[in-house]
């Protein structure tokens, strides 16, 4: 049986070396403050709210406010190497969390799904300094940034890129579960992207048609349309179940983006950003030589 060290709020400002771990690390509920920092981890680190009834209930008017004061905000990692040696993501910051911070990480060996990923109606995520070499299974993206808003990935690489690099989006629908946030504001700047045998046409759960990757694409939910989203079959799964958000509009509204000085190489077709959103920024993209 993997094991799991689980912090919760009592752990709330404590600066913790986690020296090497094989297995799971969890951070659950209304944690502040938590740094993480100085580790080897063979399985995921997992940040998420505590109460379960908020990802099965998100129907409350204030579901947002409620979501994020119960769940992990302004929590650190810091030079911690990802092995990749057990199932699951290696970093999940799941949906609510607020200002996760990671600076300079590792990720290698294998990740079932993206190496990263923000949830939603999370907000305030930044990565720097990173280094990501795993293996992408699922056919998925290596960071997806999904429903969370006004975060941040600069000076990172991202060394194995076989069905895409860094995709921004908004789930709309997945299991019935209507999406607030839309991921606006996305920085990304100063990245270095290998494309190499990346390739041409993705498939997976849940597109209805193939996708073509791209190191970057703004509104992936979108598909090669622009504003065009439910190129998921799950879609409408939350059509009329509020008033607002997902469940009135499918679109991903990745908007007001700033794509800047990111490094692009090993792809003859230059599939480097496809901005599939609105009112975004995306200059100087550039071969890496």
């Amino acid at each position: 049986m993997t094991e799991t060290i689980r912090f919760t709020k009592k752990d709330s400002g404590r600066e913790i070396e986690l020296g090497y771990f094989d297995g799971h690390i969890e951070v659950v509920g209304p944690v502040k403050d938590l740094t993480l920092k100085h580790g080897r981890i063979t399985g995921e680190l997992r940040l998420r709210p505590k109460k379960k009834e908020l990802f099965d209930d998100n129907l409350h008017p204030n579901h947002v406010k409620l979501l994020r004061e119960e769940a992990p905000a302004r929590c650190n990692a810091v030079d911690i190497l990802f092995l990749g040696q057990r199932p699951g993501h290696q970093l999940y910051v799941g949906p609510g969390c607020t200002e996760f911070h990671g600076f300079g990480l590792g990720f290698e060996g294998v990740s079932e799904g993206p190496s990263t990923y923000f949830g939603r109606e999370g907000a305030g995520h930044t990565l720097s300094h990173c280094l990501y070499k795993a293996r992408i299974l699922n056919r998925r993206e290596v960071i997806a940034v999904d429903a969370s808003e006004d975060c941040s990935i600069c000076d990172t690489d991202l060394l194995r890129c076989k069905n895409g690099g860094i995709y921004a989006y908004r789930n709309s629908g997945e299991d019935g579960v209507v999406r607030y946030t839309k991921p606006k504001r996305l920085i990304l700047r100063r990245n270095r992207l290998d494309l190499s045998g990346m390739n041409l046409i993705r498939f997976g759960f849940g597109p209805i048609i193939p996708e073509i990757p791209y190191g970057i694409i703004l509104g992936s939910r979108g598909g090669r349309f622009k504003d065009r989203n439910g190129n998921r079959r799950y879609a409408d799964l939350d059509k009329g179940k509020a008033k607002k958000g997902s469940a009135i509009d499918n679109r991903d509204f990745v908007q007001y983006a700033s794509v800047s000085d990111n490094l692009f190489k090993g792809d003859p077709f230059m599939r480097w950003v496809l901005d599939s959103g609105r009112k975004n920024g995306v200059v100087n993209s550039r071969e890496w030589t």
